[in-house]
């Protein structure tokens, strides 16, 4: 068995048109490959240390260890990954990724140095050492093209379009060097989306885990597979990864995450993110979003909003319950949040002291008043004491 996965970091999945694809386009690349396409895929936590953790463990952002910004999979993955059982089945390994990249901690730590690796961004030079007479393989290649292209454009229109460019023409030199009936299966997808300038700029920040960021693409092909695309619009995420390798290889897999060959879907997707943007020491998490395939609801400190701008119309109770029941980082932060309203209503008792007196209450304008006064000397013990 022969498997290839390319991570093409950062692709946004509506600035993709496979409709009216231009021709030497990454789309026309796509339907050329031929394949699946699952439209309604998600990161449960979009950002690329993230991303990966979900998609090596299977698991969750608060299952698997890498729940914040900064925490990469080396450092910080607590759970199993698939490779454990592609090794424990003798697959031959081989990882590219940008060598800055690598540092951060894209792999799972024992894989860091397991199987073959890049030492430079020669890709011709890593693809020629890939050995297709060995009966079992899986390859990883990681291609920061398009979000490099963004950084270096800007995320705007041109961006996006010499992104796309420079990505078709790392896929074409991928498989002009690897004929692609050498796999088995190869499935392509992206970490996380983004935000334009403008959008960034302009809109609140629980729209941070809209589908602009949160919506993922995750494209599957198959031996045999060529010259035409198919939807399954089934709601699935980037944990899904990991049964589905598990069906490829007769695995058997027990966990919450359902292969993308299964008819079994999600009924919904919780993904969390930070309110800043750019990552920091001990980020914390601020929003939360219960995802469908319609609709996005948010929760964050300030309240409960839809990602169409309209009322939100589920009972709030109800939904900070259910988030609670699904997410670690929220019931901690409830907890605080209730404790912080009890705090305000304490605050705001004017009641009586414990001896039973009243408690004195001083309005806004008498506070006003009184710091207007002009200063007055005050008693201290050492002038009292003739000091």
């Amino acid at each position: 068995m022969k498997i290839l996965s390319i991570m093409c970091d950062m692709v946004r999945p509506s600035v993709l048109d496979f409709d009216n694809p231009i021709n030497k386009s990454f789309e026309k690349k796509i339907i050329e490959i031929g394949g699946t396409i699952y439209p309604n895929c998600f990161s449960p936590g979009p950002d690329t240390g993230r991303s990966l953790g979900c998609y090596w463990s299977g698991k969750n952002p608060q299952d698997n260890g890498c729940d914040t910004r900064a925490k990469y999979p080396k450092f910080y993955l607590k759970t199993g990954s698939f490779l454990d059982k592609l090794a424990e089945h003798k697959y031959n390994f081989y990882f590219f990724t940008n060598p800055n990249e690598k540092v951060l901690g894209d792999l799972p730590i024992i894989y860091e140095n397991e199987g073959v690796h890049n030492d430079d961004l020669d890709i011709k030079k890593f693809l020629s050492k890939i050995d297709l007479s060995q009966e079992n393989i899986y390859a990883h290649i990681f291609l920061t093209d398009f979000h490099w292209a963004i950084d270096d454009y800007g995320a705007n229109g041109c961006g996006v379009e010499k992104g796309l460019s420079i990505l078709r023409e790392s896929i074409d030199i991928i498989f002009n060097n690897l004929p692609i009936d050498e796999f088995d299966y190869v499935i392509i997808f992206s970490d996380h989306g983004f935000k334009y300038s403008i959008e960034f700029e302009h809109q609140e920040k629980y729209l941070l885990l809209n589908r602009d960021r949160s919506n993922v693409f995750m494209f599957l092909h198959k031996k045999g597979e060529k010259n035409d695309i198919s939807y399954n619009n089934k709601l699935c995420s980037l944990i899904d990864v990991y049964p589905t390798i598990m069906e490829m290889i007769n695995e058997e897999y027990e966990g919450d995450a359902y292969s993308l060959f299964s008819d079994n879907e999600h009924e919904f997707v919780i993904a969390d993110d930070h309110s800043e943007f750019l990552p920091k020491v001990n980020q914390t998490i601020e929003i939360w979003a219960l995802i469908k395939k319609q609709r996005i609801y948010f929760r964050t400190f300030d309240g409960y909003f839809r990602d169409d701008g309209k009322e939100f119309e589920l009972n709030k109770e109800e939904f900070d319950a259910f988030l609670c029941n699904q997410s670690k980082s929220f019931l901690e932060v409830y907890k605080q949040l209730k404790i912080l309203d009890l705090y305000k209503n304490m605050a705001n008792d004017k009641s009586y002291y414990t001896n039973g007196a009243p408690r004195y209450s001083v309005g806004k304008s008498d506070i006003l008043k009184r710091i207007k006064r002009k200063k007055t000397a005050y008693t201290t013990r050492e002038t009292y004491n003739g000091k």
